[in-house]
């Protein structure tokens, strides 16, 4: 899957999705501004917030001497925390109350950061009830994630394209 955004615009390619066959991409007709917004995240760890870096990095179980990436060599942190613990400082990803029997469930997480402090590397997994999806498991209960995003190149001037209009179909979300 691949997202592109220019300003306003979000252009999504993911080959699972329907589409008409000579379309690659799909841009939609209405974009929220999440949709949109820079930020460094993998799983609901948005590590660009430094509250959550730091209770992220606060669960940490090892930490070692690790590879060299994009150049740069790097120290890996891994651990494991809570949905609670994550909540306490992402209080957005969970309503009130914050006492679900879902909050001691485990985030593993690594983190490869760079002798110059930026985030190289990040594996997250996790896993979340089935809620609205129910029986979407096989009785499983729940839906497990893994999140695994390199960053590279940071601070290079480039720039972004948006795919060609030949390529591109406008989906049209319905009014809520």
């Amino acid at each position: 899957m691949r997202d592109i955004c220019i300003g306003k615009h979000l252009w999504v390619h993911d080959p699972s999705q329907k589409r008409p066959k000579s379309k690659k991409w799909v841009t939609l007709s209405e974009i929220t501004p999440w949709m949109c917004k820079l930020h460094l995240e993998a799983g609901s760890l948005q590590l660009d917030k430094p509250d959550v870096l730091a209770a992220v990095l606060a669960t940490t179980a090892s930490e070692q001497p690790s590879a060299t990436y994009d150049g740069v060599s790097t120290t890996l942190h891994q651990g494991v925390m809570s949905f609670r613990q994550l909540w306490a400082v992402r209080p957005e990803l969970h309503p009130e109350p914050r006492d679900g029997e879902y909050g001691e469930w485990p985030i593993e997480w690594r983190l490869w950061i760079g002798t110059d402090g930026l985030v190289r590397w990040v594996w997250v997994k996790w896993r979340q009830p089935e809620g609205r999806f129910k029986g979407g498991t096989g009785g499983q209960g729940w839906f497990g994630f893994i999140d695994d995003v390199r960053y590279s190149d940071w601070g290079t001037k480039l720039t972004i394209k948006p795919p060609p209009p030949s390529q591109t179909t406008v989906l049209k979300l319905p009014k809520a």
